[in-house]
């Protein structure tokens, strides 16, 4: 008899337990959805504001102005302007922060980002001339150097040490 009752008592807590898992189930997802809806909103706003805001494609972010983003093929270093990313250097393949400066060596050529957010860019000449002039993109924060040998001998360095 007694061994009924107690099972009885299990079968009975076990039903129970079953019955208020499922309204605990929902009481869960629905605050995990309120906080994925919670984490949007304030996403949305941060780049209706003209902020970069780290993605599952964002590698790395420089100040409020560059990111290096992933691409299925490749790395590309963008400037965002106006909320708006723009491709600077494509094909990154090693980024090194020295100093105060992050360093970027990628397919097309050589980046200095400072901690000012102003990048010195080099474009392979391999690359055709044509192209790089397509594709330059305008802004206070950038500029284009005609030659490797317009970076300094201690920062040519820098990306010699990173090439290898």
């Amino acid at each position: 008899m007694i061994k009924r009752i107690i099972c009885l008592f299990l079968t009975t807590t076990v039903l129970l337990l079953l019955c208020s898992c499922s309204s605990i189930k929902e009481v869960f997802w629905d605050l995990v959805g309120a906080e994925f809806d919670r984490e949007e909103r304030i996403r949305a706003e941060k780049i209706a504001n003209g902020e970069i805001v780290r993605g599952k494609d964002t590698v790395l972010i420089w100040g409020d102005t560059f990111e290096i983003g992933h691409l299925p093929d490749s790395d590309n270093l963008y400037i965002y302007i106006s909320g708006s990313p723009h491709t600077v250097l494509r094909g990154v393949s090693t980024y090194k922060k020295t100093g105060e400066c992050l360093y970027i060596i990628a397919d097309e050529g050589y980046a200095i980002i400072d901690n000012n957010d102003f990048c010195r860019i080099y474009i392979n000449s391999d690359s055709q001339t044509d192209a790089i002039d397509s594709s330059r993109v305008e802004s206070e924060h950038l500029k284009y150097l005609s030659s490797f040998d317009e970076f300094s001998p201690s920062e040519r360095e820098v990306f010699m040490r990173n090439t290898g």
